[in-house]
């Protein structure tokens, strides 16, 4: 049994090499496709053999990345195979679906915050820099053509940070619905099945969006990195409510059958002032668990 743990893990390996070798040879153009599925083998042996196996496993693959990749593919190798682990531990210790739905959203958020702090001092990787450069080459090029920017450098940076979050969101629902849809194609044991109408945020979560969210106007935005990082968290709570909000009242119009609402629900909450509605109805959804309650006043026996 010990040779086969050994000898999959091995194969998962030489896999994942040549997947590197690929990418390498390309540029680096398949990398991001590559981050999206690469979770899926250490999902599937970590559920097999334990947390145990598979972290000696992500270990091999990435001392494996750092000798053959690019430095944005180290970053994005690492994020997956962190991912896989959780994924795959939570899996074989019966995690809800919630857990490791957070999980992986906290994993890609702190990744992402390294990449924003560490990696980009490691690899002379400066975002600010970069975003000046742009910015001002931007200006440069449509100052030409008589086009002023009325937008400032720190509203960009303001958007690109909500934008990277729902990024976040995106990429951990696609990692565990690929995840978990390929653990029960291949016939693995996994009865969890995903559903985002059935997914409620801890009040611990709620109560750190809610603090961070009465502290905002009191705060100077700017570009140092310790305005940045509270933003990010400040967006990520903000977004969290929102998400809670537009699930439980998409949750609500379906039982009651307007199967229509929800798409509508999702389109208004980008509109500004109506969103915060959506928040309010997410943290009301996360201390009364109204979702629930409705649920079973209206079932049938």
């Amino acid at each position: 049994m010990k040779t086969r743990k050994l000898v999959e893990g091995a194969i998962i390996a030489a896999i994942y090499a040549v997947f590197l070798v690929i990418n390498l040879y390309t540029a680096g153009v398949l990398e991001y496709m590559i981050y999206l599925v690469m979770p899926i083998p250490f999902v599937v042996y970590g559920y097999k053999y334990g947390w145990k196996y598979n972290l000696m496993l992500v270990f091999t693959t990435s001392v494996i990345t750092i000798f053959v990749s690019l430095p944005t593919t180290l970053i994005y190798m690492i994020t997956a195979n962190a991912v896989g682990l959780a994924i795959g531990h939570g899996l074989n210790k019966g995690w809800s679906t919630r857990n490791i739905f957070l999980a992986i959203i906290v994993i890609c958020g702190i990744f992402n915050i390294l990449t924003m702090t560490i990696f980009s001092a490691l690899f002379d990787i400066d975002l600010l820099r970069d975003a000046k450069e742009i910015y001002n080459l931007c200006s440069e090029l449509l100052a030409s053509i008589n086009i002023n920017i009325n937008v400032s450098l720190d509203q960009i940076v303001t958007l690109m940070i909500p934008i990277s979050i729902l990024t976040i969101l995106m990429e951990s629902y696609f990692m565990m619905f690929v995840s978990l849809l390929f653990a029960n194609r291949i016939g693995l044991k996994v009865t969890m099945k995903f559903n985002i109408f059935y997914l409620r945020l801890p009040k611990w979560v709620a109560f750190i969006a809610i603090l961070c969210i009465i502290y905002a106007p009191f705060t100077q935005m700017d570009l140092s990195i310790t305005s940045i990082l509270f933003q990010f968290v400040y967006y990520s709570g903000l977004i969290a409510l929102i998400v809670e909000g537009i699930i439980a009242i998409s949750f609500v119009s379906i039982v009651k059958g307007h199967r229509w609402l929800p798409m509508l629900v999702a389109i208004t909450a980008f509109i500004p002032f109506v969103n915060y509605f959506h928040c309010i109805c997410g943290i009301i959804d996360i201390f009364s668990d109204f979702r629930t309650k409705l649920l079973y006043n209206n079932r049938t026996y």
